[in-house]
């Protein structure tokens, strides 16, 4: 299938996603896209120049699956008065196999999607998320989360490609033109993470193309516990 352009795109996407009618929740298919050639893609870089970048992934490594993750970035806020700053607690997010998405329809379509996620859906993203054409019908690769311990989590065992206990090792702040959230919060930073230990399948994951996702500035006239809509695409790597 040949790759849409970006006009294109948009005449198509944007209309499925903005004006798409309210979804009842329905139980996501776990599993994988299968048979998508991932060897012709890599991992998106913050263009511009001076622009800090995020590495590259390490050698050894093979892509094993691109999700698009939609969820809440979550944070607490000791007072409510504006000497105190929310402080991030970890996300929850439902990760989605756009592997297939990637292949067949480009990386340029993957990124109107995942801009345009963070607005549909309400509330912590499960696997009964309510969500806009074409995620409906997407394959669930699993979930990430923070652990007890506060490590970030991806469990991809919905898909067959593995966990990650994941330890930052790199970030990068979004690009200017980011997309913002529900109530017009900036994109969170980009990340690589690699093996904090105990991994399988894979063992480095790059979080890129972020939408939505930041704290508030200050707690003043916050809740104790914020959640923060996102969406971002998490690009896994593992060995051969």
């Amino acid at each position: 299938m040949s790759r849409l352009s970006f006009s294109t795109l948009l005449l198509v996407v944007l209309p499925s996603v903005l004006a798409a009618p309210a979804i009842a929740p329905r139980t996501s298919v776990c599993g994988t896209a299968a048979g998508s050639p991932l060897s012709d893609f890599a991992v998106p870089v913050n263009k511009g120049f001076n622009v800090t970048k995020l590495p590259i992934a390490s050698d050894g490594l093979v892509l094993k699956i691109v999700t698009l993750g939609r969820g809440t970035q979550n944070y607490t806020c000791a007072s409510d008065d504006s000497s105190a700053a929310p402080v991030s607690v970890g996300a929850v997010a439902t990760l989605y196999d756009t592997s297939d998405l990637l292949t067949k329809l480009g990386q340029d379509y993957l990124n109107i999607l995942t801009r345009y996620a963070v607005l549909t859906g309400a509330g912590p993203a499960t696997r009964n998320a309510v969500l806009a054409p074409p995620l409906t019908t997407t394959p669930v690769a699993g979930k990430h989360f923070f652990d007890a311990k506060g490590v970030p989590t991806f469990d991809l065992s919905c898909s067959g490609k593995g966990l990650l206990h994941g330890k930052k090792l790199a970030d990068v702040k979004a690009p200017k033109d980011s997309a913002t959230g529900q109530s017009g919060e900036a994109a969170v930073d980009w990340l690589e993470l690699g093996d904090a230990g105990g991994s399988t399948g894979v063992t480095q994951v790059f979080r890129v193309q972020t939408a939505g996702g930041s704290p508030p500035k200050t707690c003043k006239d916050q809740k104790a516990n914020i959640e923060v809509q996102y969406s971002a695409q998490y690009w896994f790597f593992g060995p051969e």
